[in-house]
């Protein structure tokens, strides 16, 4: 802290111009002029008494009475300091005296100064500056970068003026590094006094602004990558330095000599990351591996930079090798089988008919079903070349008896019973005669397998050997147990070639079809209401008729029986099926799937099959009403709305009151109203700009059709001016030449 002080004069003076001293002397009052002795010699008595009368005031006791006389006037100087300073104010009034007394003041004081008219001024003068102490901020105190201003305050003292002037207080604005505050105070006197502090604040760090795509940290890295050129592996390093987490630049440290391809050709690639900071590389025309080395080697570097991997190992020049997992051997049941090449950018082909694979068999994309004795030859195909034929040879044996025992059926798949049941499998003779199983024996095929056990596994029942039951659905498909339940009870049905296409859609007719038939409704052949779009002969049309009879399907104009059946229309159908639901015109009021609305039609059905466990609906939350119900899912919805038939503990969710209905039908309306306003005005906006703009073209045409014309004109004046010009001319030559030929008088004169 630094202190400085100012004043006009350092201490007060009392400063008396010609001050006379009485003495008593032989009884009478004399007056000596101390100051100047040798002017006491000779004096006016009368007029220092006068003098001194009118300027001092003289003590009774010590006042002359006869022999006081003496020469000259005494008058106390004037005080040349500001009104309340304190100082006294006398001056000498004599003309007679006054050099003598100017002289002798001057020598005696230096703050004594001469006015303009002669006077000499003696000052008194306060030299002592007020005393300041800053109390905020303290001196050195550093603060943070988020604090930009300080409020300063001092507290100031002085002895004789008690509001003193002072200037540096308040909020007092903080820049970033050192700061300087000054606090002073001036007293009446003119003496001023400035206290200083320094003090600092935090410069903020400006931190970088990160790519917000990527962590990419700060610095340089290297990433390589490899690929084979002339039966040799290859490698391209790059080099990638990363600033502000943004790719700076990108350069090759090691590029494999190519008489296709160089390291400029990439030039572009390069560049184009660098502009869009994303980390693709274009391929390189011509130059695919050599492209996908350069990606490895971008994306190791980058990886790196992301502190999330470690250098790949070179790769080799080995032709891959497949593996097969399991590896083949001999099997109790239908496996799938996994293959796996060490390249992983490989290609695998595969044959099953003995022939060796070549790049022109099947293509391996997922694991192989393998229901029988099987044998698998397949290969793969990488940078590095081509494998080895590898072999693998599947026998999967028939199950025997001993396979099945203490696995009882479950109940819940046991077949409901419509009438006899001759050999006591669990499934009726009627159901057996449909399916083509022995309705007298309970090991159709002989095999030591019940045919029930071998149909709950998706084997066939008629076919030794561990034969599917249908060629395209895994015994561990998640569909397994519905469809096999439904189709013991002759409700599904696989195609003439033996599949059951679980992702197959379904159409209306063949819905309606086995939602009757699972639900056990008998079937009305008599018309109970005509389609326009079916007849009688078709052989879905009993069951169309049913479901009217029974209020499943509305009575419409049209069936449309090819259609898709959707979810929402699958789920309404089985609702309606089991009877006493009485939901047809109801809304959810609560709609559990984030895809259905209050008033979608079948927002109550929805909710009521997912509150009683005949859907799920989507992993996303969502319910699809509007997409098409495969073979799989229906036999799942079938399944699970026939076990709820003759239940009295349905849940049900809560609906909107036909009031509620209408309040927010109401409200839609409105805003559909809004809406279509808003489209209609947008369709006005838009034909009236159409019409501006065709007659924008007609005019034009108008303009540029008279421009034509008035050309046209002008063309055929000029043409008629030219050919009267052409004529005139003639006409001038003809007559020019009529007046040159001579004439000939042809007259007889009579003799």
């Amino acid at each position: 802290m630094t202190k400085q002080s100012r004043s006009p004069r350092a201490r007060r003076v009392l400063a008396i111009s010609g001050l006379f001293i009485l003495l008593a002397s032989t009884g009478e009052g004399a007056l000596i002029d101390l100051v100047n002795p040798a002017d006491s010699l000779v004096f006016n008595p009368a007029k220092i008494t006068a003098n001194i009368k009118q300027n001092l005031t003289i003590p009774t006791a010590h006042a002359g009475s006869g022999g006081g006389s003496g020469g000259g006037s005494y008058t106390p100087p004037t005080n040349n300091n500001s009104a309340g300073s304190g100082g006294d104010s006398s001056r000498y009034s004599d003309s007679d005296e006054q050099e003598n007394d100017n002289d002798d003041n001057r020598n005696r004081d230096p703050n004594c100064t001469t006015g303009a008219s002669g006077v000499v001024n003696c000052n008194a003068a306060d030299s002592t500056p007020p005393k300041i102490t800053i109390t905020n901020p303290q001196d050195g105190t550093t603060f943070q970068n988020k604090t930009t201003s300080v409020k300063v305050e001092a507290t100031v003292a002085d002895d004789t003026d008690p509001n003193p002037k002072v200037t540096g207080l308040g909020t007092y604005k903080l820049k970033e590094g050192s700061n300087t505050i000054s606090v002073t105070a001036t007293d009446a006197s003119g003496n001023t006094w400035t206290e200083t502090v320094t003090i600092n604040r935090e410069t903020k760090t400006k931190k970088p602004t990160p790519n917000p795509n990527t962590n990419w940290k700060d610095g340089t890295y290297e990433g390589t990558g490899y690929y084979v050129f002339g039966g040799n592996s290859a490698a391209v390093t790059l080099k990638v330095n990363i600033v502000d987490g943004k790719i700076a630049t990108l350069s090759f440290i090691t590029f494999p000599t190519s008489p296709a391809v160089k390291a400029s050709d990439f030039d572009a690639a390069l560049t184009k990351v660098i502009t869009t900071q994303k980390s693709t590389i274009d391929v390189v025309t011509g130059a695919t591996g050599t492209s996908r080395a350069v990606q490895d080697s971008l994306d190791e570097a980058l990886a790196q930079a992301k502190g999330t991997t470690k250098p790949r190992p070179p790769i080799t020049t080995q032709p891959p090798t497949i593996t097969a997992k399991p590896a083949g051997g001999t099997f109790q049941s239908a496996i799938s089988v996994v293959l796996k090449a060490s390249d992983p950018k490989a290609k695998i082909y595969y044959t099953i008919d003995g022939s060796t694979p070549t790049k022109r068999s099947t293509l391996y994309k997922h694991p192989l079903a393998v229901s029988k004795s099987s044998t698998i030859k397949f290969i793969a195909i990488g940078d590095s070349g081509t494998s080895k034929v590898s072999v693998e040879t599947y026998t999967v044996k028939a199950l025997q008896s001993k396979d099945f025992k203490n696995k009882p059926i479950p109940t819940d798949w046991q077949a409901k019973d419509t009438g006899k049941d001759t050999d006591g499998d669990g499934i009726s003779d009627l159901n057996e005669l449909a399916i083509g199983t022995d309705p007298n024996s309970s090991d159709s095929d002989n095999d030591g397998n019940p045919d029930k056990i071998e149909i709950l596994n998706l084997y066939s029942p008629t076919k030794s050997g561990n034969v599917l039951l249908f060629s395209d659905l895994m015994p561990n498909h998640w569909a397994r147990q519905f469809i096999a339940k439904l189709y013991l009870d002759d409700v599904v049905k696989g195609y003439s070639d033996g599949s059951y296409r679980p992702e197959k859609r379904v159409n209306r007719a063949e819905g309606i079809k086995m939602v009757i038939e699972a639900v056990g409704i008998p079937l009305e052949i008599n018309e109970i209401h005509r389609f326009t779009d079916i007849s009688a002969n078709d052989w879905f049309y009993p069951y169309v008729q049913t479901a009217v009879k029974n209020g499943i399907i509305n009575r419409t104009d049209r069936f449309n029986p090819g259609a898709d059946l959707t979810r929402a229309e699958t789920i309404k159908l089985v609702v309606e099926s089991l009877g006493g639901s009485n939901l047809a015109g109801d809304f959810a009021k609560y709609p559990s799937f984030s895809d259905v609305d209050q008033l979608d039609w079948f927002s109550a059905y929805a909710e009521f099959a997912k509150l009683n466990n005949i859907i799920g609906g989507y992993s996303n939350g969502t319910f699809g009403g509007g997409n098409p119900v495969t073979r799989a899912q229906l036999a799942k919805i079938v399944f699970q709305a026939r076990s709820l038939q003759g239940s009295t503990n349905l849940a049900y969710a809560p609906t909107l009151t036909t009031s509620e209905v209408a309040k927010l039908k109401s409200k839609r309306a409105a805003a559909e109203q809004a809406a279509a306003a808003a489209r209609a005005a947008a369709r006005s906006r838009a034909v009236a700009k159409a019409r501006t703009r065709q007659q924008s073209a007609a005019n034009a045409a108008a303009i540029q059709a008279a421009a034509s014309t008035t050309v046209r004109r002008q063309a055929e004046a000029a043409a008629a001016r030219q050919a009267a010009q052409v004529a005139a001319s003639a006409a001038a030559a003809a007559a020019a030449r009529a007046a040159a030929t001579p004439t000939v008088n042809t007259t007889t004169t009579a003799s």
